[in-house]
């Protein structure tokens, strides 16, 4: 439905895509606009999984804009807003998940890579409030910084998603103790920097 030439959409129009075995099923769902045939400018893109873009599109794929994301496996439902490549998140863009953690930072292929800085809600079981640092397949890795809800800071180098080398501050930016190769080598062991399975 919408605009035509040459037998192919451009302009405005509104598209459905669906299986080829039942055509009481959509695989995919386009308002906008069109190029050729292709959704291509500003539009809004549904699929059957609940995922919806609402953005910039060139020559059938996404390219800037937001994606809505139901939760799916141990993927959070959530939001990434920013630019895209090959219809993967990618760049410099703003995750923001339901559960309350917000991450703005490079993304590679839908991964938090590179530099990036993921605040958390300070509530429920995340014991962190922010980590600034770099990042590897969306895990601490490389030198960051880690605070802790009540106030500690770990500042130093990361490797898989845990502490390994560097110093643990209290609230008071006093040092409690430091750390090389993921153990304790001066300091209080009372106050150790716990590590999380989950970005």
């Amino acid at each position: 439905i919408g605009e035509h030439e040459r037998d192919q959409f451009n302009g405005f129009g509104y598209a459905e895509r669906r299986r080829q075995d039942t055509d009481q099923v959509f695989e995919f769902k386009y308002a906008g606009q069109f190029r050729n045939g292709d959704p291509h400018g500003n539009g809004v893109g549904l699929w059957p999984d609940g995922r919806i873009f609402v953005g910039e599109w060139r020559e059938g794929a996404v390219h800037r804009g937001s994606l809505q994301f139901p939760a799916f496996g141990f993927e959070r439902a959530g939001q990434y807003a920013g630019p895209f490549v090959d219809s993967q998140p990618h760049g410099i863009g703003q995750y923001s998940y339901a559960d309350g953690r917000t991450y703005s930072g490079n993304v590679v292929q839908g991964q938090f890579e590179g530099r990036g800085h993921m605040r958390y809600p300070g509530t429920g079981s995340f014991p962190y409030r922010s980590y600034k640092g770099e990042w590897k397949s969306s895990l601490y890795s490389g030198k960051g910084e880690l605070t802790y809800r009540d106030g500690r800071v770990f500042k130093g180098e990361f490797a898989g998603h845990r502490p390994h080398t560097g110093t643990l501050y209290d609230a008071n930016s006093s040092p409690i103790h430091k750390l090389k190769d993921g153990q304790i080598v001066s300091g209080s062991t009372n106050s150790a920097p716990e590590g999380n399975t989950t970005p």
